[in-house]
């Protein structure tokens, strides 16, 4: 309603929910969560756009403190920061990827 006082808000509230639920839609020969996309293109067309875009999107909270950021980008994808915990994963790859318990597809591109 147009004349609502409390119109933005519930517009805004409205919004959200409807992206929250998009963001579990899988698109995509792979199913990729639209969530990915969203939480990617919020990287250039958000508040984390700047000089700083990366260490705001993936640590808040700033370097010091940073080791894993959960949910992001996408639901359920968790980014590993440290060099130890990367290089270890990265070692698992092959063998997991050759046995179709680990997919990586080409979203890293999009970076």
């Amino acid at each position: 309603n147009f004349l609502n006082p409390k119109r933005e808000v519930q517009c805004a509230s409205c919004m959200n929910d409807f992206l929250q639920s998009l963001g579990l839609t899988e698109v995509g020969v792979n199913h990729v969560d639209v969530g990915y996309f969203l939480d990617i293109l919020s990287l250039p067309l958000g508040s984390y756009a700047g000089i700083d875009t990366y260490i705001k999107a993936w640590c808040p909270d700033g370097l010091a403190t940073c080791t894993v950021k959960r949910n992001f980008p996408g639901p359920f994808t968790d980014s590993f920061m440290d060099w130890e915990t990367v290089w270890n994963m990265g070692k698992q790859y092959p063998a997991k990827q050759w046995s179709g318990e680990w997919w990586r597809g080409p979203e890293l591109g999009i970076y």
